[in-house]
């Protein structure tokens, strides 16, 4: 049941809030059969974490793709919980000003589901 999930996502640190809020938009749902599937993955939030986030690594990714390419790049913003502030988004464009920026004001984190 939901609370169930709930309870195994707490475990991973997240918030009742944002958990919340995973429920109302879809990212997590009953299935026919009244168990509750969730679409977080929390695993992989830590492996990206410690191999991206906290690593020099996707800022140098992200220079090698503006310095060595020149196909098109959009950088999409959710408005509401979005993990993506401001000034990062002011220093990647900054890296390559060719990166269209589109914001989702009333889009959540998983913008395809909720923009």
């Amino acid at each position: 049941d939901f609370e169930t999930c709930k309870r195994a996502l707490n475990s991973f640190g997240y918030e009742n809030g944002r958990i919340d809020g995973w429920w109302a938009t879809g990212r997590i749902f009953a299935l026919p059969n009244g168990d509750v599937w969730s679409n977080i993955n929390p695993l992989a939030r830590n492996l990206a974490i410690q191999r991206i986030l906290a690593t020099k690594q996707a800022g140098l990714s992200f220079r090698s793709i503006a310095e060595n390419h020149d196909f098109p790049v959009h950088l999409l913003v959710a408005g509401k919980g979005s993990v993506c502030a401001e000034s990062s988004v002011a220093e990647m464009k900054s890296i390559m000003p060719r990166m269209q920026v589109e914001q989702y004001p009333s889009g959540y984190h998983s913008i395809h589901n909720t923009a």
